[in-house]
């Protein structure tokens, strides 16, 4: 099948890959959780506390841009657990395993969370991917891109730029993010879905064996990644 994905790419750009869930809680859960995975889940592990645990509950309860933020980290072998109050999060270490190790990974995390009991309602998952496309020239950089942008009169060739789009997929905001630099291109990519918890398992293992397609065609189909 001629548009069939590839399991792994032989030159592997990718510099991070996280999948977040945040979640509505009966309360804080980042002094349970932790010895909860840490229980669950089997290997040689490390926990530390987070400098942002350091700011007192209240002030983190009533400011919006730390109610989600992790406080406990996790270390394991290829993976590390962010556990915040309201959040829980599973970010990759490099080398990258591969999405169906993630997947499985992330699929156990989620289990795990339901199984404790502590979730009310999540609000949002998501997964996020940044790349590193090396070049140094920047006419290469728009390239690699497949980028075509017109302001006025002016068109997009070998100067600096930043693209943000946010595209409506199937219950999904895909988001692409593209920052060139000298030597830099970013892709982000932030997934979105609101729905209760019950659902959400129930919809989330549906439709697992497709969730990659939108992921990797966003990812990679833009860019013609020199292999």
């Amino acid at each position: 099948m001629a548009n069939t994905l590839p399991k792994r790419l032989r030159k592997e750009p990718l510099l991070d890959a996280l999948f977040e869930c945040r979640f509505n809680a009966h309360f804080p859960v980042s002094n349970i959780l932790p010895g909860i995975l840490f229980s669950e889940f089997e290997g040689e592990k490390q926990l530390e506390r987070l400098p942002q645990s350091e700011i007192p509950e209240v002030i983190r309860k009533s400011d919006p841009n730390l109610q989600y933020v992790p406080l406990v980290r996790i270390r394991f072998q290829n993976y590390s657990f962010l556990v915040g109050d309201r959040s829980v999060a599973v970010a990759c270490h490099l080398p990258y395993k591969g999405w169906d190790d993630f997947k499985a990974t992330i699929i156990k995390l989620i289990g795990v969370l339901k199984k404790s009991g502590l979730v009310d309602k999540v609000l949002r998952y998501s997964t996020k991917y940044v790349d590193l496309i090396h070049s140094n020239d920047p006419a290469d950089q728009v390239g690699l891109a497949n980028l075509s942008l017109r302001i006025g009169s002016h068109n997009l060739t070998n100067e600096s730029y930043q693209v943000r789009m946010e595209i409506p997929v199937e219950g999904f905001i895909n988001v692409i993010q593209i920052i060139s630099g000298t030597k830099v291109g970013f892709y982000l990519f932030l997934f979105k879905l609101s729905i209760h918890f019950g659902d959400f398992m129930r919809t989330y293992l549906g439709i697992m064996s497709s969730y990659r397609q939108p992921n990797s065609t966003l990812q990679r189909t833009p860019l013609t990644i020199r292999r």
